[in-house]
């Protein structure tokens, strides 16, 4: 059970790293590290850039990247979850809903 104990990787379905000061470890190192223990979803919030960019593991378990702004998108595992990455950026932005 999760709670008697801490998280593996196998019960990680996505990590996030806010990047403001960081984004060179947080697209070097950290993204190894994930991708190495087999994370399926790793995204960098680029607050700089005003981007997410995403890393899905593939069939050669490694990070596929793709970068989305105002996009709505969904996790793998939770389809039926969409988020709207536009808010991330422009919470008062009516053109983001």
């Amino acid at each position: 059970m999760p709670s008697e104990r801490h998280p593996s990787p196998k019960d990680i379905y996505l990590a996030v790293e806010v990047s403001e000061t960081t984004l060179k470890q947080d697209e070097g190192k950290k993204l190894l590290a994930y991708q190495d223990a087999g994370i399926p979803e790793y995204w960098i919030v680029d607050v700089g850039a005003k981007v997410v960019r995403i890393h899905r593991l593939n069939q050669a378990k490694t990070y596929s990247e793709e970068t989305h702004s105002k996009d709505t998108t969904a996790l793998p595992a939770f389809l039926d979850v969409k988020i709207n990455l536009g808010y991330l950026f422009s919470p008062e932005d009516s053109s983001c809903r």
